[in-house]
């Protein structure tokens, strides 16, 4: 049987069942950039910002409409996505498909199936335990499973077959750092003498916002002024818009509304980071936390929610604090220690940027993914 080697260069087909550019869509960015030895192709939503970013990098993209349609309701539609996609893969031809995100993944695995060709599947957050036989088998059927962290790992390993050989390893999400950032000229009004802190993501019930906003709350007696940054945008949806609102009455009833700014969905990450002085992540749960490796990126010292991944890498890089979920008084107590000790502020960031240079490194990550595909094609070629 022909075996691959590192110098063959693989036609990798990329499955994205979204057309948005957050946190799982940069990575995915990232890994393509930085890959030598694959040959991308990807299937993506028709509408958003990452069929465009993918064209202006001149990587062949196919759009797809992806549903949440359940089979007895939608028949028709599903056994049309499966033709969509069958048609797809026989056109580019690849030597592996690699799932992104979940979307319709049953209706992909069985299609790659058909197709006779190797599946991997990224693990983007918290794994839980399968419970339709359908997607049971659509994760072992896999090849392989890559996750954001080794408490993901330490997830699907425990549910695996001792038995099975699907390949399960972990890589941390890359991240460049850009020297060349230039600081943020300030659109707010709100550097001067202030402090100011930042939260990164969706706005989104599971992001927990309103425990950084009671948090600012409580820091109203503090010797500083203090500014917050939100930079995300809601879910198009009317619950997503609803809870972007409620976040917004929240700051009026507090009277935060001269020290809150909502900066909406931006592409000038970096230079944000350049002028904040703590980056707060409160989720409710993360597999990884890219916002904080995004602030580390800048020297950033950061206060997260003390779950999962965020517990992993702010504990292995040293580069913020950890608070309980929803416990505002403690992210405060945090955000405090780290505005009055401008010492144990600079060297957290310090150290949280040297653990990005060492461990999210985009050329090692794009090494490593590479190298999980020759593995992969290598044991289902044997």
């Amino acid at each position: 049987m022909k075996s691959f080697a590192p110098y063959h260069r693989m036609k990798t087909l990329f499955v994205v069942p979204t057309g948005q550019a957050f946190g799982s869509e940069k990575s995915l960015l990232g890994l393509l950039s930085a890959a030598r030895q694959i040959i991308p192709h990807v299937i993506c939503a028709p509408i958003g910002p990452l069929n465009t970013t993918l064209q202006t990098m001149g990587i062949n993209t196919y759009t797809i409409e992806f549903g949440k349609y359940a089979f007895k309701k939608q028949p028709l539609w599903h056994l049309m996505f499966l033709i969509k996609i069958i048609i797809i893969i026989k056109k580019v031809n690849p030597d592996v498909l690699v799932i992104n995100l979940e979307g319709n993944t049953p209706l992909i695995v069985f299609a790659a199936f058909l197709m006779r060709v190797p599946v991997i599947r990224f693990s983007r957050f918290e794994f839980t335990p399968p419970k339709r036989w359908i997607d049971k088998l659509s994760w072992l059927k896999c090849a392989a499973v890559i996750c954001p962290s080794d408490y993901v790992c330490q997830q699907v390993l425990s549910w695996v077959p001792s038995h099975h050989s699907l390949i399960v390893q972990r890589l941390y999400n890359p991240q460049a750092i850009d020297s060349s950032v230039q600081c943020l000229e300030d659109d707010t009004g709100s550097k001067g003498s202030s402090k100011i802190i930042v939260f990164l993501g969706r706005i989104h019930p599971g992001k927990r916002v309103d425990t950084v906003i009671r948090a600012l709350q409580r820091l109203k007696l503090a010797d500083f002024t203090i500014r917050l940054l939100i930079v995300g945008s809601p879910e198009k949806s009317v619950e997503g818009e609803a809870y972007f609102q409620s976040m917004v009455s929240l700051v009026n009833h507090l009277g935060l509304e001269d020290s809150v700014d909502f900066l909406g969905y931006r592409n000038d990450i970096p230079a944000i980071m350049s002028v904040c002085d703590a980056c707060v992540l409160p989720s409710e749960s993360e597999s990884f936390g890219r916002v904080l490796v995004e602030a580390w990126a800048c020297e950033v010292p950061t206060v997260a929610s003390n779950v999962s991944g965020c517990r992993e890498i702010t504990l292995a890089s040293k580069g913020g604090f950890l608070a309980e979920v929803g416990d505002d008084e403690e992210f405060a107590g945090c955000i405090l220690q780290l505005l009055e000790n401008p010492l144990l502020s600079k060297e957290m960031g310090r150290l949280g940027k040297k653990w990005v240079t060492e461990n999210c490194n985009p050329q090692i990550y794009a090494e490593a993914f590479e190298n999980i595909i020759y593995r992969s094609l290598n044991a289902n070629k044997g």
